[in-house]
């Protein structure tokens, strides 16, 4: 089972930790914060993606400024979150309120640990 709870705001990026809690044997909750030891402080790449489509290198090579290319994604359709190349969340694109020329991710779904594997972009 796992709990979220807030952690601080890290440059206009709001982070939820997760905690793990594992049942023994003998029928006891014991609970590890993933986000403690040496672990804490490792960098990961983070990426959304809107949408994609295939082009051929012609269709590629022509693209100029100005030039639009149609994504497979419907406006308001859920963006994926990317985590070294792994897909981990589904979310809502929304304009941050403090800077409405930024964009955030609002966190719709979160991929069952077991399928993290299967999801690699």
């Amino acid at each position: 089972m796992r709990r979220a709870a807030r952690a601080p705001q890290h440059r206009g990026i709001h982070l939820s930790t997760t905690t793990a809690e594992n049942t023994s044997g003998r029928g006891e909750a014991t609970t590890g914060n993933i986000l403690q030891g040496p672990f804490a402080n490792v960098k990961v790449s983070v990426q959304v993606m809107l949408g994609s489509t295939k082009l051929t290198l012609a269709e590629m090579l022509s693209l100029r400024s100005g030039s639009t290319i149609t994504l497979d994604q419907k406006l308001g359709s859920p963006v994926s979150v990317i985590v070294n190349n792994c897909c981990v969340a589904k979310g809502e694109l929304y304009v941050l309120e403090q800077d409405g020329n930024r964009l955030g991710v609002k966190i719709t779904e979160m991929v069952e640990p077991a399928k993290l594997e299967a999801s690699s972009v």
